[in-house]
């Protein structure tokens, strides 16, 4: 979560050149991804707040975008070296401290509910992150 809104961040390592198909795969890949996350916000009632998907490419492919970043098809795809430089350009929004918050301890409990066997994410303040700006 950025104040900007929520990222689903897609990683992705080639050790090719980055092909067209290559690239609408890990496009299509983060999309699904965002789309999952958004059907899990909703059924914890969040309908304020839209996933984006977000692909970051690492190794060779980083090199063959030409630029620091680009949308296709509605999805940001960013080069592993400027995503610090590209969240920090992308840091403004609305999404406060305190809904962040909440939003966590809903999708925590969710978490909780459908998959208890497994231990969640310890809390932890947003804004005490390494990469958050708030």
């Amino acid at each position: 979560m950025t104040p900007a809104g929520i990222l689903a961040i897609d990683s992705k390592w080639h050790g090719t050149d980055l092909t067209n198909t290559v690239l609408r795969t890990d496009i299509a890949a983060a999309t699904r991804s965002a789309r999952i996350a958004n059907l899990i916000l909703r059924s914890v009632r969040v309908h304020d707040l839209q996933v984006q998907p977000l692909v970051v490419l690492w190794g060779r492919a980083k090199d063959d975008l030409q630029q620091e970043s680009r949308v296709i098809d509605g999805v940001e795809v960013v080069g592993g070296l400027e995503l610090r430089d590209w969240l920090a350009r992308n840091s403004s929004g609305t999404l406060t401290s305190q809904r962040a918050e909440e939003v966590l301890s809903e999708l925590r409990n969710f978490k909780a509910r459908v998959n208890p066997s497994r231990p969640t994410i310890p809390d932890r303040h947003p804004a005490k992150g390494r990469h958050n700006r708030w």
